[in-house]
């Protein structure tokens, strides 16, 4: 099959992706939700059904960032937004169809994007009446000043996609659209900033669409030699500009500013700015899995014409060192054909408002097209105050140009060094060990790829307020303003240029990818090296770096990021694990691992034998260098009930085990959940989950509308784990009180406090449900409750929770009877599956009576309390009479053992088909590992599970005699983490006996 953006090559993480499809998950209590508003100045939660009315904005004056909401009547599917005539953003009922969540009609925008002063806000729905229609009376805050001499060409556009207009209007090298004379009836008056799908459902195309954006720019007379020029700050994928109908010039990649010197095209007058846009994904050449965010096209941020001298400096960038060494890089304009030296006064202010000496250094601007860049030259601060997330100081550094030569430039910047020391990452001469952080998209409901500043800062205060300290914006470059507010906040940055998920050798080898590479690294580098939270530069994200040819790219575009950027490190997104070939050229080694979710368990995180994807493989390939988890995750619907994949539980189980499994790993940084909120994918979503929900991506700590925080968010920074509480033993017979005592340990060594709270299993009453405590730094407590009542054969587990406050709990545990906890196996025999030939009629392996036949299983070594051997593991058939109880029918039992090694083997089978579920293995030091496995049927004769066959049987019992059709019995493996001391082994609640159920005969500890 020919690889195309449509039908990308396979890696082995697309496989593993594919292949991770699960049972049906369990009931589960419900988890108390935690709205997204527990004073963090988020948005509040979804208001009820009613009439179509404005909730959001609270104040008729919007200023910034400006929340909008509004009620709509049940049966609502679509809610449109224009302001002040602009259409801005449309919210559909996909996601609430999809989660079956109440749906919330929220979005929000930056007034500064409208015209200001009395305009009107409006909404129109899509009911089950038809059509309805509010309004509110508003004032838009005008925006600040910009700089003398630019235009900025944000607010009302004319936008269309190809269909709309007249055949032919966007083809050709003088297409009729761009044309200034073309007519604008098909068009629609759309805001700018904005992401085309975000704007208008009908633009929402994810395979891509060919667009056109038309305005009309009044432009006065330039002075003797001034330039004119015309910069789109993110304009996604590829941009061809026309002004007043001839072309100027194109651009591809998207989310990083490309200039156009228009000074040619322009007229005194009105001119005409026409933009065609591209993002169907035969034209995204960088990223060959288009379906792994969504494919929004559009003009993302802002655009400026700027008027200015033929030599003038337009903006600088500056970044300090620890030792006070200050470096400037001006760019501007320089037609004059010769390199010009421009001697500027530079000005430091300090992070409490001193301005320091100012002193006077001399850029030299290279002659060329468009903007250009001087060298790099440097001052002195003196013993500066060094940015870091514990103390983000930022200075600020203004270059006053000579007159005629440029405007002030101001830039906030820091003082900070990012290096590397044998396998540790260095900030400010300090090791980074056990740092938590996360992905991010930009993704918002009726934003999409568009992002106000405020919204940015609203949402990464949240998270840092949290205890995150890092987070890398994913697969693409971010915003300026993202990164403005990460320096202020302290949250370091790994910032990713968009090449993902090309696996091909042949495109990899390319000129077109790795030039491609090494622009946007430039155009990136040069943006954004003013920011101090910017540590590092990711070349890719998941790319077929398991080649040598995948390799020769990293190594390439690493190798061009060098001569520009030394302040920083540089690495690469691997899905490939201890296979990556790539690590050679990374300062740092970043791996996404999705152990227990696309492959393994959690376990495999540091199993000596877990493969590529096992943590000591991984150091074992990187060697001496530190190394990032740079992703890990799993997909959690609130509406999903159970403990298996797709749920909250599990994402929590994920989030724990990460953080149990892998603290004080030397050379670790630390780890990066994917992702801070869920976001729109593809139309069909996907992520693994069992359930998937049309259109999007569930693995956020967050909901795409941010009003509900997931458990895996509030286990992420809990200072306190609750041992594993084996199931409680309940006496046969018995209504109780049985006392249990559950253990709650500091983790972070600090003290805390909170309240134990414990949901009863099915059947039981608690006398405590919710109990105070606390735990002093490095110690643990415990809390004593009594049970009583009839626990539920097969219901559902109760549940101990530890919360701390509204968004901070330990994982929760289940709390289990289980049936009742045996000593050993046979003490839980309770299914007679083997009988003596002369006595048939007492088997109840199955519902009419069958079973195995004792004589049959002899002939094979299988006699009762007989030592067999089966591919190198002992084990000891059942020593019971014929007619006895010689198995258990797996329905929850908890079996005690004793003993360490790598697997627990089974003797055992299905009935009525394959049976089987979750074995829970717990261990001696609270922890627990849970294996999925099935046995087939006894009936069947090929293994179709992984299991193998022990022992076939020529015939079997039925109530009346033999019967001539083989029996198997069947032999399957639990992997346990070695070196740990199992003390019990909980059987899956598998079926109804003797109906569909599991049966276990034999197991051991090998």
């Amino acid at each position: 099959m020919t690889p195309s953006p449509l039908n990308p090559p396979t890696s082995r993480r697309t496989v593993l992706r594919a292949a991770a499809l699960t049972a049906p998950a369990l009931a589960l209590p419900a988890l108390a939700a935690s709205p997204a508003t527990a004073g963090t100045g988020a948005p509040a939660p979804a208001a009820a059904p009613g009439p179509l009315a404005f909730t959001q904005p609270t104040s008729s004056t919007l200023s910034g960032l400006t929340d909008i909401e509004v009620t709509a009547p049940a049966g609502t599917t679509a809610v449109r937004f224009t302001l002040g005539g602009l259409a801005f953003a449309e919210l559909t009922d996909l996601y609430s169809k999809g989660t079956g969540l109440a749906p919330v009609w929220r979005t929000a925008t930056d007034a500064a994007w409208f015209p200001s002063g009395a305009q009107v806000l409006k909404a129109e729905a899509d009911t089950p009446s038809g059509l309805v229609k509010t309004e509110m009376n508003v004032t838009v805050t005008a925006p600040p000043a910009p700089p003398a001499g630019r235009i900025v060409l944000n607010g009302a556009w004319m936008a269309a996609k190809e269909s709309e207009l007249p055949s032919g209007a966007l083809t050709g090298t003088s297409p009729s659209g761009c044309q200034p004379n073309f007519s604008e009836t098909a068009m629609t008056s759309a805001v700018v900033p904005g992401a085309l799908g975000a704007i208008r459902a009908k633009w929402n195309v994810h395979a891509g669409q060919v667009a056109l954006y038309r305005k009309k720019v009044t432009l006065a007379a330039p002075t003797t030699g001034q330039r004119t020029l015309i910069t789109f700050e993110s304009c996604f994928y590829v941009l061809k500009l026309f002004v007043n109908g001839t072309a100027a010039g194109t651009a591809t990649g998207g989310y990083l500013p490309e200039t156009f010197d228009i000074t040619n095209l322009v007229t005194t007058g009105v001119n005409t700015i026409a933009v065609i846009v591209d993002n169907r994904f035969s034209e995204i050449f960088s990223n060959r899995n288009p379906g792994l965010y969504w494919n929004y096209g559009g003009i993302f941020d802002s655009v400026n014409i700027d008027r200015t001298e033929a030599v003038a400096i337009t903006d600088l960038a500056a970044l300090g060192a620890s030792n006070g060494t200050l470096t400037l890089r001006a760019s501007g304009v320089n037609a004059s054909g010769s390199s010009q030296n421009i001697t500027t006064t530079v000005q430091v202010t300090t992070p409490s408002g001193q301005a320091l000496p100012s002193s006077q250094v001399t850029f030299a601007l290279p002659a060329g097209t468009g903007k250009v860049i001087s060298a790099p030259v440097t001052v002195n601060v003196s013993s500066p105050q060094l940015w870091s997330p514990a103390s983000p100081a930022l200075y600020t550094v203004t270059a006053t140009p000579p007159s005629g030569k440029g405007n002030p430039q101001t830039v906030s910047t820091g003082f900070r060094d990012i290096a590397i020391s044998g396998n540790k990452l260095m900030l400010n001469g300090q090791a980074l060990a056990g740092v938590r952080g996360f992905n991010r998209h930009t993704d918002y409901p009726g934003l999409g790829r568009c992002q106000p500043d405020g919204l940015a800062l609203r949402e990464l205060t949240e998270l840092r307020n949290k205890g995150f300290t890092i987070f890398r914006p994913g697969h693409y470059p971010t915003t300026p303003g993202e990164l403005a507010a990460a320096d202020k906040l302290g949250l370091m940055v790994i910032e990713e240029l968009n090449v993902t998920h090309v696996f091909d050798d042949a495109v990899l080898s390319g000129t077109q990818i790795v030039n491609f590479g090494k622009e946007r690294l430039g155009k990136m580098i040069a943006r954004d090296r003013s920011h101090p939270s910017i540590i590092g530069w990711s070349v890719g994200n998941e790319n077929g770096t398991n080649t040598a040819t995948g390799a020769n790219y990293v190594k390439n575009v690493v190798a061009y990021g060098k001569t520009l950027d030394t302040a920083r490190i540089y690495t690469h997104m691997t899905g490939w694990g201890a296979d990556d070939a790539a690590f050679g050229y990374d300062d740092l080694a970043s791996t996404n691992i999705y152990n227990g979710w696309y492959v393994g368990t959690f376990d495999t995180l540091t199993d000596p034998n877990g493969g590529s994807y096992s943590m000591i493989s991984i150091e074992a390939k990187v060697g001496t260098k530190p190394i990032l988890l740079s992703e890990y995750g799993a997909e959690a619907v609130s509406t999903n009930t159970g403990f298996g994949k797709g749920t909250e539980y599990y994402q929590g189980l994920m989030v724990d085990e990460y953080n149990r499994i892998l603290a004080g790993r030397p050379g670790l940084v630390g780890t990066m959940y994917w992702t801070s909120t869920e976001f729109a994918l593809n139309p069909d979503g996907g992520g693994g989950a069992p359930k998937v929900v049309p259109g999007y991506h569930n693995k956020g700590l967050m909901t795409y509308w941010r009003d509900y925080y997931k458990l895996g968010y509030k286990v992420l920074f809990s200072p306190v784990r609750i041992d594993v509480p084996p199931p409680v033993a309940w006496p046969a017979g018995s209504t109780g009180p049985v006392s249990v005592t559950l253990t709650i340990r500091d983790i972070r060594n600090v003290a805390s406090s909170g309240t134990l709270q414990v949901t009863p299993p099915q059947g039981c009453t608690v006398d405590t449900a919710s109990t105070p405590f606390t735990v002093a730094a490095g110690n643990s407590t415990t809390v004593t409750v009594k049970l009583s009542g009839t626990p539920t054969a097969g219901g559902t587990p109760g549940m101990v929770r530890a919360v701390i406050d509204s968004q901070t709990e330990a994982m929760p545990r289940q709390l289990t009877t289980s049936g009742s906890s045996y000593p050993n196996l046979a003490a839980a025999f309770n299914n007679i599956g083997t009988t003596d030939d002369a006595n048939p009629s007492v088997g109840t392996l199955s519902t009419s009576g069958k079973s195995y036949s004792r004589q049959a299983l002899a002939a094979l070594g299988y006699k009762p309390g007989a030592t067999v051997t089966h591919q190198g593991t002992t084990f000891t058939w059942p020593n019971v009479a014929a007619g006895q109880p010689d198995n258990v029918a797996a329905t929850g039992q908890t079996i005690a053992l004793s003993g360490s090694g790598t697997k627990i083997a089974i003797l055992g089978t299905g009935t009525y088909g394959a049976q089987g579920g979750d074995f829970i293995v717990r261990y001696s030091d609270g922890t627990q590992s849970t294996k999925n496995l099935k046995l087939d049927d006894w009936y069947a004769s090929t293994a179709t599970t992984g299991d193998v066959a022990a022992a076939v049987c020529q015939y079997h019992n039925g109530p009346s005699g033999k019967v001539t059709h083989s029996a198997t019995v069947w032999r399957a493996d639990i992997a346990v983490t070695s070196g740990k001391t199992i003390v019990s082994l909980q059987l899956p609640n598998s079926g109804n006996p003797p109906a569909a159920c599991l049966h276990v005969f034999a197991l051991t500890i090998a």
